[in-house]
């Protein structure tokens, strides 16, 4: 669809964020969320939205401090810019910005550390050590920050979580994917290669961007189908189309606290939708995952387990008929042994023929002795099938016992119930 054809739309935001049912009383929601809208001078609007989620392993005593001060001055970094030069592309706009985003969070993280020193009971909470030789590390988070308006979407993500969008009426998981985020390890601001470990991504208005969803790891975490990004951008869009943005607006966060119940762990995200979307719904499939705008709550047990669909089988191998060719053993050796008795009766009937009718003369000198033919009724017949290998069902990987360690490439690893799996 051109821009001349295109109608009057709007871009309108909504967020929300829910603590994980893992915490325990004194664990605070480690995540953080942040969204500002900028005047473009035309009548428009540019949005500039951030979600982070804090490492929840021990040794990240104050990563909930570290998320809400990557959202901040991500935000105001990138309003700034906004506001000094506009928006001619988004994504671009981010890849100028990300080096100042991590100098100011780290300048900010060691402020709050030099004005309120490490605690003996954080110290105790971290596993002993010294936390003031390298701070950065106890406020350790990801980032994902985007910019959505007019000229198109661009975003900019360190660490692990989710960024959807919506083009052309499709699901689509623009930014790159990292080889690194494995095994609960993720980078992160805290690490020193923190600027280099952005990645990117942007689409340009005439792409028919109308739905840009970002979250933290905790909700894509709390769905059983490893697919379920591509029905929920759909049913968002659905529930906007049908009941308006007023109403997405009020449920987003129930929805969120039914994930954060079911994952474990805290589950933040923003949604920036155009009204009208750009290409129409269509209705949700009837049966819908938890968070999902069309869902019902679902217990605890089926968000773990795999669906049955999830069964992988071993490639099949040619069946034969085996009723004619094969006997069970037991018939076999029966089929034998009447054999043997059959082979010594005519060598008996043989013998008897040979005397009387005028073998050997000579009294007392027997005739040579007749071999008789044998057989190992033990043996297993060597044709017996091998039976066949039984299909195999993956077992369900779950994270939320994972140890946080440190991982031998130094990368801070998610713990359970922070930015971890649940």
């Amino acid at each position: 669809m051109t821009a001349d054809a295109r109608p009057a739309a709007a871009w309108r935001v909504t967020s929300a964020s829910r603590r994980g049912s893992s915490h325990g009383a004194d664990v605070p929601n480690q995540d953080a969320v942040r969204c500002v809208s900028v005047p473009d001078g035309a009548g428009g609007e540019t949005f500039v939205v951030a979600v982070s989620d804090g490492h929840g392993g021990k040794r990240y005593v104050r990563s909930d401090v570290g998320s809400r001060y990557a959202v901040e001055v991500a935000v105001e970094r990138v309003v700034a810019a906004v506001e000094r030069a506009g928006v001619e592309s988004p994504v671009e706009l981010l890849r100028g910005e990300v080096a100042g985003i991590v100098e100011v969070w780290r300048d900010r993280v060691q402020a709050h550390a030099a004005s309120e020193p490490f605690s003996e009971d954080e110290t105790s909470r971290a596993g002993g050590g010294d936390l003031g030789a390298e701070p950065l590390l106890a406020y350790g988070a990801t980032l994902l920050v985007a910019v959505v308006g007019e000229a198109g979407v661009g975003i900019a993500q360190i660490g692990d979580g989710d960024a959807l969008i919506r083009t052309h009426g499709f699901a689509t998981r623009p930014v790159p994917g990292d080889t690194r985020l494995v095994g609960g390890q993720t980078t992160s601001l805290c690490l020193e290669t923190a600027a280099d470990d952005f990645r990117f991504a942007g689409l340009p208005d005439t792409a028919d961007p109308d739905l840009v969803l970002l979250a933290s790891d905790g909700y894509g975490n709390s769905f059983a189908d490893t697919d379920w990004w591509q029905g929920l951008v759909g049913d968002f869009a659905w529930f906007v189309e049908t009941n308006g943005f007023a109403q997405l607006e009020s449920q987003l966060p129930t929805w969120l606290e039914e994930s954060a119940h079911v994952g474990g762990d805290d589950v933040t995200a923003v949604v920036v939708v155009r009204e009208p979307l750009v290409v129409p719904a269509a209705a949700p499939a009837p049966a819908s995952a938890v968070g999902s705008p069309a869902a019902e709550v679902t217990p605890v047990a089926s968000a773990v387990e795999p669906p049955a669909d999830r069964t992988l089988p071993l490639p099949e191998e040619p069946q034969e008929d085996l009723t004619e060719t094969v006997q069970p053993p037991a018939s076999r050796s029966r089929g034998a042994l009447l054999a043997v008795l059959a082979a010594l009766v005519v060598v008996a009937v043989v013998a008897a023929l040979v005397l009387l009718l005028g073998g050997d003369d000579t009294p007392g000198t027997p005739g040579e002795p007749t071999t008789t033919p044998t057989s190992s009724l033990s043996e297993t017949p060597s044709d017996t099938p091998t039976p066949r290998k039984p299909r195999r069902t993956p077992t369900p990987t779950d994270t939320s016992t994972t140890s946080p360690t440190t991982s031998p490439t130094g990368a801070p690893t998610r713990g359970g119930g922070g930015s971890g799996s649940p």
